[in-house]
């Protein structure tokens, strides 16, 4: 009878150490003396030192949505300026072999109509000039982006390619605000300059192809109006400014942080490693940690033999601390996380009081 109820007891803590067993693997990932708890300004300071390391990668990308906003702007407004620039140079070149020198009596009026001709002639000579920075930009940058992560480039080559990169972004602003000069230049004088023009030679093609008028007519708009309709217009101007200026210094603080890093904080030091548990156990007093005073146990094995309990009016311990559970549902529950043949089916069923 003792021999009964020894094998018993041994085998209930047989399933009671396979149920502990797998509880205690996952003891040292969940406590609260982990690297979550200690390390957390270790973490802190490495997340800052990525964040700063990537200044670069970000000043680029920041500087791809800067171009793709001044590149819809001008999607929008490129199009019909060129139509109805098309329009209006067609009648400056007719007038210019019509009238090739200043002529006595119209000399004034040609005069200011070529002047106002010739702005709006630098204003689409400015707006191609954006196009071309605009493209070189996106050059530099994709090279920032793509090619030298995973290409070897000597440090000079990317040093020059850096001074390209900011020499022609830095252009943006500077011709965005010489275009600013233009427009308000356009608006002071492009419609005496239309009036003038007609009246020296006859404007109907002009605006015939624009669908509007020189002279006041009704329900028909002034081809100053259209002209100016289809240029940039002031505010706009000034928000594309500010944008391009704050990522121009967004990118030179980038660079700059990148140099000091690299010059300050070489990547060959050796940072320290981060604390392991083990050695975290021996300041959980310091950190205030809950440790379970149960001792630890070891289970490297974990193949599963069938458990047989004696049948009988046979006297044991219950599992501790799981006296309320059922046997043949903790075996079930054990076998379902290991993916083992269920051990509930070896257990007798238990005798039927008569």
């Amino acid at each position: 009878m003792a021999t009964n109820e020894k094998l018993g007891q041994m085998k209930l803590d047989a399933i009671n150490d396979r149920l502990q067993g797998g509880r205690l693997y996952s003891v040292s990932t969940q406590s609260c003396c982990t690297n979550e708890s200690i390390s957390v300004f270790e973490r802190t300071r490495m997340l800052f030192r990525f964040a700063m390391e990537k200044q670069s990668f970000y000043a680029h990308c920041f500087k791809l949505l800067t171009l793709f906003c001044i590149a819809v702007a001008h999607l929008v407004y490129m199009q019909p300026f060129l139509d109805s620039y098309s329009a209006v140079e067609d009648y400056t070149l007719k007038l210019n072999a019509q009238y090739p020198g200043e002529e006595p009596v119209k000399g004034q009026d040609i005069k200011h109509f070529r002047d106002q001709m010739d702005i709006l002639a630098d204003y689409k000579q400015n707006t191609w000039m954006c196009v071309a920075s605009m493209c070189i930009a996106l050059s530099t940058t994709c090279f920032f982006l793509f090619i030298l992560p995973i290409t070897t480039v000597r440090p000079r080559n990317v040093f020059l390619l850096a001074v390209l990169d900011l020499s022609m972004f830095a252009a943006l602003p500077v011709l965005l605000t010489l275009r600013i000069f233009i427009v308000e230049k356009l608006h002071l004088g492009l419609a005496a300059a239309m009036r003038a023009g007609h009246k020296i030679m006859s404007a109907e093609r002009v605006m015939n192809i624009l669908q509007c008028t020189i002279l006041p007519r009704e329900r028909l708009p002034y081809c100053s109006e259209i002209v100016l309709g289809t240029i940039f217009p002031i505010i706009l101007l000034k928000y594309l400014i500010i944008l391009a200026l704050l990522t121009l210094l967004y990118i030179g603080l980038a660079y700059l942080i990148e140099w000091c890093i690299r010059h300050w904080f070489p990547h060959s030091r050796q940072r320290s490693p981060l604390p392991t548990h083990s050695c975290c156990m021996t300041r959980c007093n310091k950190y205030r940690c809950h440790v379970d005073p149960r001792p630890t146990r070891q289970y490297q094995d974990k193949s599963y033999i069938p458990v047989l309990l004696p049948s009988g009016d046979v006297k044991v311990k219950p599992i501790t601390p799981m006296a309320s559970i059922s046997i043949v549902p903790l075996i079930q529950r054990v076998d379902e996380e290991n993916d083992c043949p269920s051990l509930a089916d070896s257990i007798p069923a238990e005798p039927q009081p008569n």
